[in-house]
Order: structure tokens, then C-alpha cells, then sequence
């Protein structure tokens, strides 16, 4: 086992100091939005401590796995993957993130494979394959955390909408009544395909329209608004971050949900959503493939991003812990998320919490991530420890470790009653 740092991603939607408060080092006074914590390429985690004898030449984790896939990965993960299949992060949203959606891994190699025979540069703004994988995600919030995620009923998106009079909302509005009628998603897909491709004086026509006409609604305050007052109210805070940009209307037609610390939901690939604030742990398959139709600066290329989309209306059920190590649903092999809590955290419902020592069987490689209290680190069955690190290891807070599969199991014990430890393994 040895200690891994990991490295900061500025974004103008970052919070200034959230992550630098976890993690343990002087805000700089730039937005810091991700801290990630893996492999991937594009950042890579640093190993910080001695790898029992091993010669480490770079310090770099994704090098070292790359000279250790076995040991490091175990046999199945390096056969099926051939890389460490997840990424970890911390994501701390001060603003909103840009409406976006990811690909499939089929997608994802077609359209990798298709840029690279353009000769489109890795590092070109408008690159949208960054690599030849998907990225379906999972996030968990360490505070309450605002998001829109998978397009709303046909019916709610009706209702919503019969709150407006302006033509053009009138215009998006009746292309949702044919999929009321029909109950086919054709005409979702036409409606998000419609607001998407506007031009951009009809589109800040459109938005202009919405944010004075939700502004009437919130002061009013009536009792047609008052189901929708929340949302309305966000509706306004991103009209006000990104004034003329159609993706304030796109974001209407996404489910809002508020999670609170602790809870967490799965996103998996086509699923249109935005993140608004909020601090979270979030893991994903190993990507940086993201497909955005507004509420950014960066690329946008709408032709893939509706190539992708999934039309069928979908709210993400957000899953609680019911334990203190809760092992929360994933539906794929990549990566899956559990929860250790110390003793001195009780849930809402339920007997107090006991202390706990945990014996981890492994089926692949972990990165064990503190964000609060301090934990120990023991290794059940060693392994070679030439290759494998060392045997034991006591993590903090803000500190992480990379924990290789040939130790194969290893006991984690809570040294502190407000520990909060994250896990992420294989799915």
C-alpha cells in the first residue's frame, strides 16, 4: 500500500477554498472545481510514499501501474481493462457545471477513433473524444448538492411550461404535446433538438423571455408557481451566471434534485444533466469524455451531443446509506463506491453506531480516500511486498492510498469516531 496525492482541476464553476479545505493546503484563490484521484493520463496521481523495494523512476500512478498491471491491477482487471478501470474525485460546485452528457463505450471508440483519423489534436478545443471510454459516473454528496439530471416527465415538462405565455415558449410547448398524446419520445427528442440548434439571437430572444417571465412568477409567488417555486428560483440563479444561453432552457427540462450529505445517485451514459453547487465524491469509469449543449465557455458540438442522448424520460433514484460501510448500486463492472463511517456519526433511524474494524476481501486494485478522521490500513495476506508497497498504513484526513490487488484483502480500522472514508473499487 503506499500514499497517493492527487492534482487539482481549475474550472470557473469551482468553489475557492472547499477543496482546499479537505484535502489540506492554502487556497490560492483560483476556482478549484475537481481533485482527481487515478490514472488517467490527463492527471495522473503522484505516489508520495517509498513502494516497498521497488524502484519507482516515476512517481506518476499511471506509469507505475502500466509497469506492474498484475500486481498492481490483478489478473482480471489488467486483462479486461488494462489500465486502473476508474477515477476518483472530489467536485466541489461553487456555479453550475455546463449541460453536458456522456457517451456509451461504443460511442466513445467510434467518435475517439473518428477524431483521431481527422488528425484532430488530443489537446484541440474542439476535441469531444478525449479517450476511447465511456464515463458513467456516481456521485455522493458531502454537502446538500443541486443538480438536474434525465429529462423530466412529458406531462410535468406540460405543466411546467403552460406557466408561460411568450410565443416561443408557447412553440417548445407544443412540440411536447404529440409525445403527451402519443407517449412516444420522438417529440422530446424534437423539442431538445429544437432549442438546442436555434440561432443564437432566437435563443437569447427565447431565454430573455423565460428569466423575465420566471421572474414574475417568483415574486408573484402564486400558487400555480408555488410546486415549481424551487426550481424556479435556480431557474433565475443560472439565467443570471449564463444571460442569453439556451442551455437555461434545456435545464428546465431536467428533473432538479437536492441530495443531502450522504446520498448519492448513478448516472449512466446519455444522462442530460447539469450539476449546479454543492461538494461531493464522485467516480467514474476512466474518462474525460464530455459532450456539451450550454452553460460553458468550452466546445460545443450539438450534432454529437444529441447522437447521444437518452430521450426517455428518466429521474435518477437517489440511493441512502443504510450502514455504517455502505456499499452503494452500481450497475457496471468499472467501479463502485462504498461508505465507512466512524462511531461517533448516528444514523437518523436506527441504534447508535458501534465502532467498527473492517476485513476487506479484493477483487482488484482500491483507492481509499479520507475526508474526515483518520484510518489504519493493514494487509491481511501481504503479497510480494517488493512490488506491492508497504504492508500497513495510517491515512488522515485529506489523504489518500492506492491499495494494489495482489494484497488480495486487507482490515481497515477506524482510529477516529467522525471518520468519513470513501473506497473505490471494481464493480
Amino acid at each position: 500500500m503506499f500514499k497517493i496525492k492527487g492534482q487539482v482541476q481549475n474550472a470557473a464553476w469551482g468553489d475557492l477554498d472547499a477543496i482546499a479545505r479537505i484535502v489540506g493546503f492554502e487556497p490560492n484563490g483560483e476556482p478549484q472545481a475537481e481533485y482527481w484521484l487515478g490514472a488517467h493520463p490527463k492527471a495522473p496521481s503522484e505516489i508520495v510514499d517509498d513502494v516497498g523495494s521497488a524502484v519507482v523512476t516515476d512517481r506518476s500512478l499511471e506509469k507505475f501501474i502500466a509497469a506492474n498491471p498484475v500486481d498492481l491491477l490483478g489478473v482480471d482487471v489488467a486483462e479486461r481493462f488494462g489500465e486502473l478501470p476508474f477515477l476518483l474525485k472530489i467536485l466541489a460546485a461553487a456555479k453550475p457545471l455546463s449541460i453536458q452528457a456522456h457517451p456509451s463505450l461504443d460511442q466513445a471508440r467510434d467518435g475517439f477513433a473518428r477524431e483521431n483519423d481527422a488528425g484532430i489534436d488530443l489537446g484541440a478545443r474542439v476535441r469531444s473524444y478525449k479517450d476511447p471510454n465511456h464515463k458513467p459516473e456516481m456521485i455522493c454528496a458531502l454537502t446538500p448538492f443541486e443538480a438536474k439530471c434525465g429529462l423530466r416527465p412529458v406531462a410535468e415538462l406540460l405543466d411546467l411550461l403552460s406557466l408561460f405565455g411568450h410565443n416561443l415558449i408557447v412553440h417548445w410547448r407544443r412540440l411536447l404535446e404529440r409525445s403527451a398524446e402519443t407517449g412516444d419520445p420522438a417529440a422530446l427528442k424534437e423539442a431538445v433538438e429544437w432549442l438546442l440548434r436555434l440561432d443564437d439571437g432566437t435563443a437569447a430572444e427565447l431565454v430573455d423571455a423565460l428569466a423575465s417571465e420566471t421572474r414574475t412568477l417568483v415574486d408573484d409567488a402564486g400558487a400555480d408557481a408555488g410546486r415549481y417555486f424551487s426550481e424556479l428560483t435556480w431557474t433565475l440563479q443560472i439565467a443570471e451566471s449564463f444571460p442569453g444561453d439556451i442551455g437555461v432552457a434545456v435545464a428546465l427540462m431536467l428533473n432538479h434534485l437536492t441530495l443531502q450529505p450522504g446520498e448519492a445517485m448513478y448516472l449512466g451514459s446519455g444522462n442530460l444533466h447539469a450539476y449546479l453547487s454543492g461538494v461531493g465524491i464522485e467516480l467514474m469509469a476512466n474518462s474525460d469524455n464530455v459532450l456539451r449543449g450550454g452553460l460553458t465557455s468550452k466546445h460545443i458540438d450539438v450534432d454529437e451531443l444529441l447522437s447521444v442522448v437518452c430521450y426517455e424520460p428518466l429521474r435518477p433514484p437517489v440511493q441512502r446509506p443504510t450502514s455504517q460501510n455502505h456499499r452503494f448500486d452500481t450497475p457496471i463492472p468499472e467501479f463502485s463506491l462504498t461508505r465507512v463511517i466512524g462511531p461517533g456519526f448516528r444514523p437518523e433511524d436506527g441504534p447508535p453506531n458501534e465502532p467498527i474494524s473492517i476485513d476487506v476481501t479484493m477483487d482488484g486494485p482500491e483507492i481509499v480516500l479520507v475526508t474526515d478522521g483518520s484510518v489504519k490500513l493493514v494487509a491481511m495476506s501481504s503479497g510480494d511486498l517488493t512490488r506491492s508497497g508497504n504492508g500497513s498504513l495510517a491515512i488522515g484526513s485529506g489523504e489518500a492510498a492506492f491499495v494494489p490487488a495482489i494484497h488480495g484483502s486487507y482490515r481497515v480500522t477506524v482510529d477516529s469516531p467522525r471518520t468519513v472514508l470513501w473506497r473505490a473499487t471494481t464493480g
